[in-house]
């Protein structure tokens, strides 16, 4: 095995006999090190197929019409504690790194849209690319966005579109990174294109 990242051979055992707490994934797994880039990763790695299926249909926040009073009011208060003051910073840092005021921003691991949502009313077109089916429908459906199903790898996007690509707690979920942000790269137009994740 080799790092994910920078593809030294140079790993260490970082954790031994890590169980998810959560009770999804039913496997005992290590972690290690690589020595060179400091990276973490899963060892074993999950499969394509089992990695598939550790997500749910419903792993991000959506609103949901047509629930109870309480469980509405408490996805309003979520969503003005954490998600929107988070949006306000992520987009502020954005135009700070990039100097990038407007332009069309591609979203990869979009979720349900509420960035992208959240990036349009702060003046940039946008597009997101999401695995999750019911996530890529709820995006379209509820707000009208331009939203690509299936990996990033995958899907036929125009080579030199976007002004930026934005990855929000995507990229330690992807099992080939490298080959992400290689395909990020042929996806940005030539020189001024950015690309940013954020944790």
């Amino acid at each position: 095995m080799a790092c994910l990242f920078c593809g030294s051979a140079a790993l260490e055992p970082l954790y031994e006999g890590i169980r998810d707490h959560y009770g999804i994934d039913q496997e005992t797994r290590r972690f290690i090190r690589c020595r060179d880039c400091g990276s973490a990763i899963l060892d074993p790695l999950p499969s394509p197929e089992e990695l598939a299926a550790l997500y749910s249909s419903d792993y991000t926040f959506k609103p949901t019409p047509g629930s109870s009073a309480l469980r509405r009011f408490l996805q309003t208060v979520e969503w003005r504690c954490f998600y929107e003051p988070g949006y306000r910073r992520r987009v502020a840092l954005i135009r700070e790194l990039t100097g990038l005021r407007a332009g069309l921003v591609l979203e990869v691991g979009c979720g349900s849209g509420l960035f992208l949502r959240h990036l349009r009313m702060a003046g940039y077109a946008v597009e997101g690319v999401e695995t999750s089916k019911g996530d890529v429908a709820y995006a379209r459906e509820s707000s009208g966005l331009t939203v690509f199903e299936g990996a990033l790898e995958e899907l036929p996007l125009e080579p030199a579109r976007y002004d930026a690509v934005v990855m929000v707690n995507v990229l330690e979920h992807i099992p080939d990174p490298a080959a992400t942000l290689a395909r990020i790269h042929t996806v940005l137009k030539p020189g001024d294109g950015q690309c940013w994740g954020f944790p």
